[in-house]
């Protein structure tokens, strides 16, 4: 028997085979399109897993159950998503809307928690009771995983660790508050800070791979090329970063914590700095057991995979 695998996002939605392996034996991502309705969205996801089904030759009576990463604060129990970042949707009744389309059992978590599951299952993390996997995209979000399970708080919400507040008084950030981490830190604040820099630069040797590039790999692909104003730009990055997943370790003590996200794919280059930091600044520095900071291992596949095991 198979398991279907769903990551929702804000502008494209993939659907996966997962086998008993645990191995993703396939996967088909749409754009999730303009949805104006509950009705439309499941529509569209019901859709997507014909069409894949359809693409790979699987009987529907092969599918046992699926799963769904869905960007929004989820109670996992009911499959109830409050509020859908990015879609504007709330109170969706995902669970039952969705078996009903499917006719298999569907469970719903957050889109961060499934590809923290995943690696957890099958990835970077695999075998460890605990872990924390950041994804560091536009925001910086987290999936928390303890005793091999989930936490999720107690309203569904937990692992906005992208909102702590940061800096008294800094940046303002879409949740409402100043300061937070993830306009700091995020992949997406790399990029602006490249991209206001270049405003009044625009004849620096950044400008120049920011255009042909693009976001935050232009400042690493100009750092590795030896352009000064990147190397400066990258190294405050790692400094925010750092601080951070210092914080992340001091709180949790997981046994690893996982970075995921584009800027992942930097690897060594990006684990570096951030294990020097945690040599110098983590309170548990001494200790024989200390956590290990890896990158993410399955990729875009993390929260498909994690979903389909729900």
């Amino acid at each position: 028997m198979l398991k279907l695998g769903i990551d929702l996002g804000g502008t494209t939605v993939t659907a996966g085979l997962v086998d008993e392996n645990l191995t993703l034996l396939g996967s088909l991502t749409w754009d999730t399109g303009a949805v104006a309705s509950i009705d439309a969205l499941e529509t569209r996801i019901a859709a997507l897993c014909d069409a894949l089904l359809e693409k790979f030759w699987v009987p529907r009576t092969r599918i046992e159950r699926a799963g769904i990463g869905v960007p929004g604060a989820v109670d996992p129990a009911t499959g109830v998503v409050g509020m859908l970042s990015n879609l504007a949707l709330t109170d969706w009744r995902a669970a039952e809307g969705l078996s009903a389309r499917l006719g298999v059992p569907v469970r719903v978590d957050n889109d961060a928690n499934a590809a923290a599951y995943g690696e957890v299952r099958c990835g970077a993390a695999k075998r460890a009771r605990s872990a924390v996997c950041l994804t560091l995209g536009t925001g910086i979000g987290a999936g928390i995983v303890l005793d091999g399970k989930i936490y999720h708080g107690v309203n569904g919400a937990a692992g906005e660790i992208g909102h702590r507040s940061f800096v008294p008084d800094g940046r303002a950030c879409a949740c409402g508050r100043r300061g937070c981490w993830e306009r700091y830190a995020s992949s997406g604040a790399l990029a602006l800070d490249a991209a206001d820099f270049c405003r009044t630069r625009p004849d620096s040797g950044l400008a120049r791979y920011l255009r042909q590039t693009g976001g935050a790999q232009a400042v690493f692909d100009a750092a590795q090329a030896g352009v000064a104003d990147a190397q400066l730009l990258l190294e405050r990055y790692f400094g925010w970063l750092g601080a951070g997943v210092v914080d992340v370790i001091q709180i949790f003590q997981p046994e690893v914590l996982v970075l995921g996200g584009g800027v992942s794919r930097q690897g060594e280059r990006l684990l570096a700095p951030l294990r020097a930091m945690a040599d110098e600044q983590e309170y548990t520095r001494d200790a024989r057991t200390r956590t290990k900071i890896v990158c993410a291992a399955l990729g875009g596949g993390a929260g498909v995979l994690g979903a389909a095991l729900l």
